[in-house]
């Protein structure tokens, strides 16, 4: 049981864990190669709560429909998982990133626009989540990873 909630709460764990050092990463990441930026605003407790609240519930719905496909088909359920929850992380890592400078719907608009790449990218991500100990550093690159993505894709000051 413990095995199998590791596996399933990975990506809302990560999640949760990003809000804890998100700024402190990202900043460290834009005077290293980005010097010169205005510091980042950030978005409003109350649009943070609302990103959280809504990627929850889309985590719980595309998990639920996911475990029809393992059970189903359970040969191909380790890839299933990871193309779905790296839909899923580079979904939240790209928008917790983007919101520090565009606010909620910017950061929306680029994500939609973009979406292909940042779901490669976070499925790079999901892979080396489902290792145990190398987990523990994913989250951490994972917004350093975001970061550079956002700012290759924004539009220009």
């Amino acid at each position: 049981l413990m095995l199998v909630l590791s596996v399933v709460l990975m990506v809302p764990t990560a999640a949760a864990v990003v809000g804890f050092f998100l700024e402190e990463v990202a900043d460290a990441v834009e005077a290293e190669h980005y010097p010169g930026l205005a510091p980042a605003a950030g978005p409003g407790l109350s649009a943070q709560i609302g990103d959280a609240l809504r990627f929850f519930a889309l985590v719980v719905a595309v998990n639920l429909a996911a475990l029809v496909v393992y059970l189903l088909l359970p040969p191909v359920a380790p890839f299933v998982f990871w193309l779905i929850n790296g839909f899923l992380l580079g979904r939240e890592y790209f928008q917790l990133v983007a919101m520090r400078r565009l606010g909620p719907e910017g950061a929306a608009r680029l994500r939609r626009a973009n979406a292909g790449r940042i779901w490669l990218a976070g499925t790079a991500m999901a892979v080396p989540l489902s290792v145990p100990v190398l987990n523990l550093l994913v989250p951490i690159l994972g917004v350093a990873v975001f970061t550079h993505q956002f700012h290759r894709l924004a539009p220009a000051p």
